[in-house]
């Protein structure tokens, strides 16, 4: 499975979009073969997600548009990054894929979490870069320097 800032495909297949959230369910439930754990998840500023949960993949949905955080691979399923990147590649592969370094979560001077993917989002005011239009992409999170998880919807221009 591909997973891009647009959506994800299954085997080259068509893109089912994040905001075509019954197809990306449906999509997950076949390639696992079993319906999702549905729960509310609270958010920030007294609001409410739907979280359909499988083993290794939680997707999150606010408004109607969802979020994907691939944590472990299944029996049968390698997600991928649209680079090429996967659960398991090393730092310096994501690096070397166009990767760049994103947040350092417990201050040792080696980021965290990666971004990899970057696009401009037009009409958009980077939080980061001031004056910079913003960006969208997707975060690795690494751990003993590798790829332990893959997320989408990260970004540059909104808040929490």
């Amino acid at each position: 499975m591909v997973i891009s800032l647009d959506g994800a495909s299954v085997d080259d297949g068509a893109l089912v979009p994040f905001d075509d959230v019954d197809g990306l369910v449906a999509s997950f439930t076949d390639l696992f073969g079993t319906a999702p754990d549905e729960s509310t998840v609270d958010g920030p500023y007294d609001s409410a997600y739907t979280a359909y949960d499988w083993a290794s993949v939680r997707a999150l949905v606010a408004d109607t548009r969802a979020t994907l955080t691939i944590s472990a691979e299944a029996p049968g399923v390698v997600f991928t990054t649209e680079q090429g990147i996967a659960l398991g590649s090393a730092r310096a592969e994501a690096l070397a894929a166009g990767a760049e370094d994103d947040w350092d979560e417990n201050g040792d001077g080696i980021a965290d979490y990666l971004r990899i993917g970057m696009r401009e989002v037009p009409g958009t005011q980077s939080l980061t870069t001031p004056g910079a239009v913003g960006i969208e992409y997707l975060t690795l999170k690494i751990t003993d320097d590798v790829v332990s998880s893959v997320s989408t919807g990260g970004n540059d221009f909104s808040d929490i």
